[in-house]
């Protein structure tokens, strides 16, 4: 475990899929991530990659041959290697592998940073194309989930607000039953927000198309915290709960791509919202969040 630390918070970061598990405000000692429960979802922060969400049947195919990843990729259950380590930043990196191209034929460096600055949490992701003649086909997101108030009661959000800034509504693409987009469904919407009930997410994922100003504040009035999720160069944005479980977390959710369509010819080249990246080629995504606590 690799621990960031400044005045106003305390991180924690494993080398075990690069993942955040620990987001601490220093003054009153109050736990921003969700801390994980083997019942319900046993992850904190997952890094995505190379792909988001569910694929058709499972499978996908590249040059005639046919793989079958993990659902969100492979990223987060690999050990990252750890580059550089200062006060307040710490740097990881995977490369492909012969392990790697089992499941995915490419050749690809994903380095992963995080800073802390004040009250702020910079997370930051370079993918390189180490290939010198194969484009590499890839997606990737962030999965944080966060630590929120239930009613003992109900079991049901005590005080709860989502919501986009700037205040607009967003083109949301409906998530079916096998966990597939359906894109002829897509229309615009608000959040599940105002106040959030679990039962909004009877849907599985909210799943929105999102511009390059778009953030989403998540105001939680019991516990006294805001946090700000700030995608850079992110398309799209999954909100998660586990329904029906009476579980204490929302996952805010930055993508670049997304789960398969529910139309989806199964051939790579041909998979939309995929980032193709050219040989030798790198791109920049990320997010930050801001956290505050009364």
């Amino acid at each position: 475990m690799i621990e960031l630390k400044n005045e106003v918070l305390t991180i924690t970061i494993r080398e075990v899929g690069a993942e955040i598990t620990s987001i601490i405000d220093n003054k009153s000692g109050f736990e921003f991530l969700w801390q994980g429960d083997p019942d319900i979802w046993k992850g904190q922060a997952p890094i995505l990659f190379p792909f988001i969400g569910k694929l058709k049947k499972g499978t996908y195919s590249y040059q005639d041959q046919i793989f079958k990843p993990n659902k969100h990729g492979f990223a987060r259950d690999m050990e990252f290697y750890t580059q550089s380590v200062t006060e307040n930043s710490a740097s990881f990196y995977l490369k492909s592998s012969p392990a790697t191209k089992e499941i995915y034929p490419f050749d690809f460096s994903l380095q992963v940073t995080y800073i802390l600055s004040d009250n702020h949490v910079t997370v930051s992701y370079e993918v390189l194309n180490t290939s010198h003649k194969e484009t590499l086909y890839y997606a990737l997101g962030g999965h944080p989930a966060f630590n929120v108030a239930m009613d003992p009661g109900t079991e049901d959000f005590a005080d709860l607000d989502l919501d986009f800034v700037p205040e607009a509504k967003y083109l949301r693409i409906p998530v079916n039953r096998h966990g597939l987009m359906t894109h002829n469904k897509a229309k615009y919407e608000d959040l599940p927000a105002n106040p959030v009930q679990k039962a909004k997410f009877n849907i599985d994922t909210y799943v929105f198309q999102i511009s390059k100003r778009t953030q989403v504040r998540l105001t939680d009035r019991a516990h006294g915290v805001e946090i700000l999720v700030k995608p850079n160069e992110m398309n799209y944005l999954g909100v998660w709960y586990p329904y029906p479980k009476p579980a204490k977390l929302i996952a805010i959710e930055p993508w670049t791509g997304l789960p398969d369509r529910n139309n989806a010819s199964g051939i790579l080249e041909e998979k939309q919202e995929m980032t193709a990246l050219e040989p030798q080629a790198m791109n920049i995504h990320g997010f930050t969040l801001e956290l505050k606590k009364q």
